[in-house]
């Protein structure tokens, strides 16, 4: 292997861990929303190549105007963490984005004005930094677990189960 082809490879692997830094930070944001609002995170997966998921398992009930609130807030949560721990942009985008219009269109009907569900989503991104800011330490915990997961097993993904970070005090003390 020439020097070259070394400095390619060592760009490539600090380009793979920031991206899996960025999603593991993303993640981490919607799970301690999730475990915040009292949701039981089934996985959280991270990988470099295709991003993340963090899938919740959400209790069978009637969906609320207030639960479907809550999972907006979740769903702002993940891009408020990468920002808060990352520094890439706060604006939910891609999936993130779309479901967020999706709920606010289910909370107002399908023909919502624009100006209504601007303002649900708003609100939605609002309480999610407020809750991301005051996880902080608890968003961090996660993200660095999740990263750690991924160099230890040496592939670009990991999947974490909720038992595998206990939050439950901090999340109750924050």
């Amino acid at each position: 292997m020439t020097q070259s082809d070394s400095k390619i490879r060592e760009r490539q692997a600090e380009a793979r861990q920031a991206v899996i830094t960025d999603v593991a930070a993303h993640e981490a944001g919607h799970a301690v929303a999730y475990w915040c609002y009292g949701e039981i995170v089934l996985t959280l997966n991270v990988s470099s190549d295709d991003g993340g998921f963090c899938q919740p398992r959400f209790p069978s009930g009637q969906t609320t105007v207030e639960s479907v609130r809550q999972s907006m807030v979740m769903t702002a949560a993940g891009p408020a963490a990468a920002a808060l721990l990352c520094g890439t942009p706060a604006e939910p985008s891609g999936k993130d984005a779309d479901d967020l219009q999706r709920m606010a269109r289910t909370l107002h009907g399908m023909l919502a004005d624009e100006a209504t569900i601007k303002a649900e989503i708003d609100e939605a991104l609002q309480r999610a930094q407020a809750l991301v800011q005051r996880h902080a330490k608890a968003i961090h915990r996660v993200a660095v677990r999740i990263v750690e997961t991924t160099n230890e097993i040496a592939t670009t993904r990991t999947t974490l189960w909720e038992k595998e970070i206990d939050l439950e005090d901090e999340i109750k003390t924050s």
